[in-house]
């Protein structure tokens, strides 16, 4: 009778056990399931965050960007090395798992959004450096001279105009050359008695000859002593990130907030640091000349950064001239030298007009060979400074190409320093290239693992997808 009672108890007792036993797995198992599902994003996390830490040390070094630099293409090497810590990091304790794969659910490459996720890793760069108080200072100086100078100051210069209306008075000029050393300048006298003839036609002598002489040799010539030295290869333009398609270029469009002027006055103090120019004895590419110009050789960018130049000042200098009073009444003088005696006021006031614009033509050619010497000329000249000589004072060459790249467009600007970035590093190496340097990206990682525990009513799989991201700025 007592075997009986105790082979009953031991029956009770041992479902009472597997039930304790089962609720305690289940708790166990479930608690495992949370950790594993934490382990495996901790895992996402973690991977993605081990990719961005290979950033292209060529690029940080020479120009202080963080880019990732995939050079398979298509975020293919990030999801390789992605995956290939994932499985480093699966684990070998209770919350072990296996990877399955890993997958790019999006990704940001330094061209997108029309070259503003490049702008804003400059920008990053620039602010990191403690230079956002240079900008908001620098926008002002920018500000205030493209008001002055107007945004037709980029364009090229171009003689035609003023060649077109010499040549329709050269007939009339050489008449009344001719004229006036048959008269003696009688008629001039009557015409002006106070002013010196011999002193203004030598002034007009010299402006004719300077203005011949830029005919000549054309401009580039006039203004630089070694124009052979400037290199005349030309880019392999194929593969630069300037030359993308427009959906290529617009790809994540949107992606990053506009930027204010004081972020375009980073990106432009950031291109003068780091690019070269003429004055810097850069023969080969001309970097800055050609972020402005964008050319096909260091020749051509020289060649169309000169005329911009001379195009700038010669509208500064012309407003300067028809403002003075002095210099105004002197090119009157040169008019009535010239043309007094027809006593035609149509034709004296062409003459005069076409004085001024030779002037300010000389003038700006010189201005520009000064800037090319490592001279400063001012923005606006007073009276005293209108004689085709410079004084002490004013802006250096770099300072009138920061005015340029401020009237140049910023996505040019971008995609041209990609441009330049590019053509440098790929002297080390070769493989390099802006489309693939990636900012931000988002990974999925899929993962698997069993059930470690019994658990009623039997065994269970687990099938896990997380994502983790990671971002050299704050655009996630």
């Amino acid at each position: 009778m007592s075997e009986k009672l105790s082979g009953q108890i031991t029956v009770f007792l041992s479902m009472t056990l597997l039930m304790l036993l089962s609720l305690v797995f289940t708790l166990l198992e479930s608690a495992r399931s949370e950790g594993l599902r934490l382990r495996v994003q901790m895992a996402a996390n973690s991977s993605i965050e081990s990719v961005f830490a290979q950033y292209d040390r060529l690029l940080w070094d020479n120009y202080g960007l963080l880019f990732f630099m995939d050079r398979y293409g298509d975020a293919a090497e990030l999801k390789e090395v992605a995956q290939k810590y994932a499985k480093k990091n699966s684990g070998s304790d209770w919350f072990e798992f296996s990877v399955k794969g890993v997958d790019t659910e999006k990704y940001v490459s330094a061209t997108d959004d029309g070259g503003r996720v490049f702008e804003r890793s400059v920008c990053d760069y620039m602010k990191k450096a403690g230079l956002v108080g240079v900008a908001a200072k620098l926008v002002k100086d920018m500000t205030e001279a493209s008001e002055i100078i107007g945004t037709d100051a980029a364009e090229e210069f171009d003689l035609s105009g003023i060649s077109e209306k010499a040549k329709e008075i050269d007939e009339r000029i050489s008449e009344a050359e001719n004229d006036l050393q048959e008269r003696e300048g009688s008629s001039v006298e009557t015409l002006t008695p106070e002013m010196n003839e011999s002193e203004e036609r030598e002034k007009y002598e010299q402006l004719r000859t300077t203005y011949g002489d830029i005919k000549k040799k054309g401009l580039l010539m006039a203004v630089c002593d070694d124009v052979e030295t400037l290199s005349e290869n030309v880019f392999e333009a194929g593969e630069f990130p300037s030359s993308l398609s427009s959906s290529e270029k617009s790809k994540n469009s949107g992606i990053v907030s506009e930027y204010g002027l004081h972020e375009g006055a980073l990106l432009n103090e950031y291109c003068l640091d780091h690019f070269d120019s003429y004055t810097d004895g850069d023969r080969e590419f001309m970097e800055l000349e050609y972020l402005i110009c964008g050319k096909d050789s260091a020749l051509a960018n020289m060649s169309s950064a000169v005329k911009r130049l001379i195009a700038l000042r010669f509208g500064l200098n012309f407003v300067c001239l028809l403002k003075d009073e002095e210099k105004d009444a002197e090119a009157e003088m040169i008019a009535l030298i010239i043309a007094g005696w027809t006593c035609i006021e149509g034709i004296i006031k062409g003459v005069k007009l076409l004085v001024q614009m030779i002037w300010a033509l000389t003038e700006s050619v010189d201005d520009v060979r000064s800037l090319l010497a490592g001279e400063s000329v001012p923005l606006l000249k007073d009276s005293g400074k209108l004689t085709l000589s410079q004084g002490s004072g004013g802006w250096n060459y770099k300072q009138y190409l920061r005015l340029l790249l401020y009237l140049t467009g910023r996505e040019k600007v971008c995609y041209r320093a990609m441009d330049v970035i590019q053509t440098k590093i790929r002297q080390s190496e070769p493989a390099f290239t802006m489309k693939n340097c990636i900012y931000a990206a988002r990974i999925s990682l899929e993962a698997e693992a069993s059930a470690m525990f019994p658990y009623l009513p039997g065994t269970i799989d687990y099938h896990m997808n997380q994502t983790g991201e990671y971002c050299y700025g704050d655009i996630f």
